[in-house]
């Protein structure tokens, strides 16, 4: 994320220049990433029922000890670039 602009994931990640995820069971405490089965960011409350869960996913789930999923700016700033890099699946 370059120009326009600083991006933030909250009070406690107040400038965020890159993220990224991990494999499957490992996205706990990485900003701008939900952890497997959570569809809040700091808890699991109905996320869809996966009957076989993948190979090295959490059980039970594990979510952010902070509000780290959401990567923002403030809605007066425009413009600059996102780039989204596909690096290969992760096994």
């Amino acid at each position: 994320m370059t120009g326009g602009g600083g991006w933030n994931a909250g009070s406690t990640q107040p400038t965020i220049t890159t993220f990224a995820n991990k494999a499957i069971g490992e996205n706990t405490g990485l900003v701008g990433v939900f952890p497997y089965a959570c569809d809040n960011c700091t808890a699991s409350v109905a996320p869809p029922i996966c009957t076989t869960p993948p190979v090295g996913a959490p059980n039970p789930p594990q979510p952010q000890a902070q509000p780290i999923c959401n990567v923002q700016r403030d809605a007066s700033t425009a413009g600059g670039t996102v780039a989204i890099v596909f690096t290969g699946f992760v096994s």
